[in-house]
């Protein structure tokens, strides 16, 4: 029971979001920093959490958001390339056939 409270102060990060993006209806682009420092504030005078660690948390979490959005553009990369290659292909293939019409093939 006397951990009821911590229970709560746990979901405030999540209801923050909540409230920002649904009822406020705030960008994401405000609402996750807010999201953010109401963490780090909580960590740092609820559960006296020392600042090296969430510091070191929060480095951890920008390498991890790199490391995603590296695959994610290499992936936006390669199907663009691929969508250039195949309309460069198609374009190449109809100005031969223009220029050298087929001939049907009769026995």
């Amino acid at each position: 029971m006397k951990l009821l409270p911590y229970y709560f102060l746990a979901l405030a990060p999540i209801i923050t979001i909540f409230l920002l993006l649904v009822v406020a209806r705030r960008s994401a682009k405000v609402t996750m920093p807010i999201a953010y420092l109401v963490t780090a504030i909580f960590a740092l005078l609820m559960w006296r959490v020392s600042f090296a660690v969430v510091a070191a948390s929060t480095f951890e979490g920008l390498v991890m958001a790199a490391e995603i959005l590296y695959i994610v553009f290499g992936a936006i990369l390669l199907s663009k390339s691929d969508q250039i290659d195949s309309s460069k292909s198609l374009s190449c293939k109809n100005h031969l056939l223009n220029r050298f019409p087929v001939q049907p093939f009769h026995s």
